[in-house]
């Protein structure tokens, strides 16, 4: 209950917090677009939905089980299915994402230095 309910959930709320704060960054400075930071923008946003997944998922589990909560328990099986699907595709985007971004600063750093 402590560590995924109380750190996990409290290290989730401060991750969705600061990508917010760095989604916002990347999306409304007008330097930060004109470089090649994009995928970091969207890397920021898809760890926004890993972190709000980890709460739907996780520590809603650990919440309704240590509380005895049978409401919160028929609400976490009723969401579990879309929680899991926005997890998924959002761990498969955001490992593509880092990807790109990799190959991207390798291809900036071997660039012409003509």
């Amino acid at each position: 209950m402590w560590f995924v309910g109380v750190v996990g959930c409290t290290t989730a709320v401060v991750s969705i917090f600061h990508n917010c704060i760095l989604f916002y960054t990347f999306n409304s400075s007008k330097l930060l677009r004109r470089r090649n930071l994009t995928y970091l923008m969207w890397i920021s946003l898809c760890d926004i939905f890993v972190s709000l997944s980890y709460i739907a998922i996780m520590c809603v589990q650990v919440y309704a089980d240590y509380f005895e909560s049978w409401p919160l328990f028929v609400a976490w099986h009723n969401y579990l299915l879309y929680a899991f699907t926005i997890s998924g595709i959002t761990f498969c985007w955001s490992s593509f994402l880092l990807m790109a971004a990799t190959i991207e600063r390798y291809l900036q750093s071997t660039g012409n230095s003509k």
